[in-house]
């Protein structure tokens, strides 16, 4: 419990200097084409990420708790330089293409939109190598156990962001921002790539190699597919009105903060003892341990949605109503995090859910159960799109969001029941 009250004022710490650099921004220069700009052109490698990086980390954190420390030595030093690889080439390419890529996914966009998000885009491409780097030192640093190592380079890295980011602001504007966000996974390599220890050169034969890769393949297939509901949320918002696309990005963004906080002090922790739990066959704990933290994040969330219906509104207005942020802006993110509630209580619970699949080698399931999930939440988004615009878009978002978590409750209950019956 000391260790989640520690990693949880962290975790808020780290999340608040990342929102504050995106309120900075948008109070600072305003809701419109320069912000929809910069999240737009944020979305290319975040979802590169989301689908390569993302899925490593899952694989990573329970596959390296089972290894000696010597092994882990190597075997990280084995991920580093295959990402970084994989990453480079994708940024190259990612950037050779971005106008013609950004052409297509934000069709509303006028010219001179399309030009500032192609040039912001290619700066946030550079950060993204960064970040896949970074993503696989947070997996092994986690596999040690190293979890207040891990937030404290995190806290020191977003401190340098934002610096950067208020002195930058007032002489390139918005490519500020964008390279505040790129510099930030620079200084978390800088701490965090001793903590593996001595270089070792690169080993393809290695079995963790093939293990890492028979278990994280099925996760890239799925999440190639299903990750990209937030292209199909910025495509749907660079249709309607200008500012829209930042309105729906913050809101998202602050939900996906509290997702942060949740994962890195609750559902994190978590991870490694399920692991250790699941190789010895202790079913029954396995259970245990991930319906008390079900039962934690049930408590967290429902609290916090109560308090966003009656005071959102309220702090929105503390919150933005300063410099060029106006009043009407305030209203309709209200309303659009109201909207999104169910993506917030869902997404939460999908994380204990899907990192206790992940905890015991199991990544087809969880991956079919999100792509059928997806297939129904593009068509029920684009319905609520047709039907009520941007807030209808949010709210086929809370429906996916629930309808996911419901689908995976029942199929890892009902996945471990088989084991517990299996080992009586």
């Amino acid at each position: 419990m000391r260790l989640t009250i520690y990693l949880g004022f962290l975790a808020i710490a780290n999340v608040f200097l990342a929102f504050f650099c995106q309120w900075f921004v948008v109070t600072r220069i305003g809701v419109g084409i320069e912000t929809d700009a910069l999240f737009a052109g944020l979305l290319i490698p975040s979802i590169f990420l989301s689908i390569v990086s993302g899925s490593l980390t899952h694989v990573l954190v329970p596959l390296l708790s089972e290894r000696s420390s010597r092994e882990r030595v190597a075997d990280a030093w084995n991920y580093v330089q295959i990402i970084g690889v994989i990453f480079v080439l994708f940024a190259l390419l990612l950037g050779w293409g971005a106008e013609g890529i950004i052409g297509v996914l934000f069709p509303g966009f006028d010219e001179s939109s399309r030009l500032i998000t192609v040039r912001l885009a290619r700066i946030q491409l550079v950060g993204m190598v960064f970040v896949s780097l970074a993503s696989v030192l947070w997996a092994v640093n986690h596999a040690n156990k190293k979890f207040l190592f891990v937030e404290v380079v995190a806290v020191i890295s977003n401190v340098v962001s934002v610096v950067f980011l208020v002195v930058g602001v007032g002489y390139i504007g918005v490519d500020a921002a964008a390279w505040a966000f790129a510099i930030k996974p620079v200084t978390q390599l800088v701490f965090l790539l001793p903590s593996i220890g001595r270089f070792s050169p690169l080993n393809l034969s290695s079995g963790v190699v093939r293990e890492g890769w028979r278990r994280v393949r099925p996760l890239l297939l799925g999440a190639g597919y299903f990750k990209t509901d937030q292209l199909l949320d910025k495509f749907l918002a660079s249709l309607t009105a200008n500012g829209n696309l930042t309105l729906l990005h913050l809101s998202q963004q602050i939900f996906m903060a509290g997702h942060t906080v949740l994962q890195r002090a609750v559902v994190g922790p978590m991870i490694p003892r399920l692991a250790r739990l699941a190789s010895e066959g202790r079913w029954r704990q396995f259970r245990k341990v991930y319906t008390d933290r079900l039962l934690l994040i049930g408590w967290v969330t429902v609290l916090f949605s109560v308090f966003v219906y009656i005071f959102g509104h309220a702090c929105l207005e503390l919150m933005f109503l300063v410099g060029v942020f106006d009043s009407e802006s305030v209203e309709m993110m209200s309303n659009i995090m109201i909207a999104l509630l169910g993506v917030w209580i869902g997404g939460a619970f999908g994380q204990v859910l899907s990192s206790s699949f992940y905890a015991y080698g199991e990544t087809k399931l969880p991956t079919k159960i999100g792509v059928v999930g997806f297939t129904l939440g593009m068509l029920i988004k684009v319905v609520g799109f047709y039907l009520g615009g941007i807030l209808g878009l949010a709210c086929g978002a809370s429906l996916y969001y629930m309808m996911n978590f419901i689908l995976l409750y029942y199929f890892l209950s009902k996945a471990i029941k088989d084991r517990m019956n299996v080992c009586f």
